[in-house]
């Protein structure tokens, strides 16, 4: 199913009372995201990186994407983004309110696709999961960084485990999909220490193995990577621009 993504099509879906859309020339910066009840700025950010997050997946995971080279690194365009409504909204609302403002101003059209792609199934591994129930609700939180990369977990979901850690496993744009195969319920309170695990020497291109690190790391908490084939859910840009209108 394509995803219509005409003004006409969104005349009744929620849209913010004003915005701005503008295209950086040059380099962007660095990203900034600020969600207010009343408001959404996103500065600097590449358009792979609006459309995951109006569409409720991480917005790092550029694999979640398929569609033209500008829209996500090393190729990418770079855009500021300020809308504003003139009452406070919860965010779900917000990220309709930006699906509806990319279609308008980038005449945006999409659609949902499962793919079968290589992923790295995250299970529980010999011995059973070493996790603390947490009395905290997920959220799209990141870890709270003790070390050198060594992450505190505070009500995390395994599923929200999964997407942390395909985001900084591989190369950037490059990483592996982790999927969350536990059948764990509920959120967890762990720490990981991944440094301990890395190997100090990088390889010929210069990079450290992080991916490794991460599947050593991980039985120290008893979870697992094991590399398979699965389906994935991705989102396939039928139609973009990259002028905003």
């Amino acid at each position: 199913m394509v995803f219509c993504a005409c003004a006409a099509a969104f005349a009744q879906a929620p849209a913010f009372d004003v915005a701005s859309v503008k295209r950086i020339t040059g380099a962007s910066g660095g990203i900034g995201q600020e969600i207010a009840p009343a408001s959404l700025t996103l500065r600097g950010v590449p358009l792979g990186y609006c459309i995951r997050w109006t569409y409720g997946m991480r917005p790092y995971q550029t694999w979640q994407t398929a569609g033209p080279a500008w829209i996500d690194p090393p190729r990418c365009e770079f855009y500021d983004i300020v809308a504003k409504t003139d009452t406070p909204v919860p965010v779900n609302q917000l990220r309709l309110m930006l699906q509806s403002l990319l279609a308008e101003r980038f005449g945006l059209a999409l659609h949902r696709e499962s793919r079968r792609m290589p992923v790295y199934g995250l299970t529980a591994d010999k011995g059973g999961p070493k996790l603390q129930p947490s009395s905290k609700p997920d959220s799209e939180g990141q870890p709270k960084w003790t070390g050198m990369n060594v992450y505190a977990f505070e009500g995390f979901s395994m599923a929200h485990l999964a997407e942390f850690l395909t985001t900084i496993s591989g190369l950037p744009g490059a990483a592996t999909p982790i999927v969350d195969e536990t059948g764990l319920a509920g959120t967890y309170d762990f720490t990981l220490d991944i440094q301990q695990h890395r190997d100090p020497q990088p390889d010929a291109q210069g990079h450290i193995d992080t991916e490794g690190a991460v599947m050593r790391a991980l039985p120290d908490i008893g979870l697992k990577l094991t590399p398979k084939p699965a389906p994935v859910e991705v989102l396939v840009i039928d139609r973009v621009e990259k002028q905003p209108r």
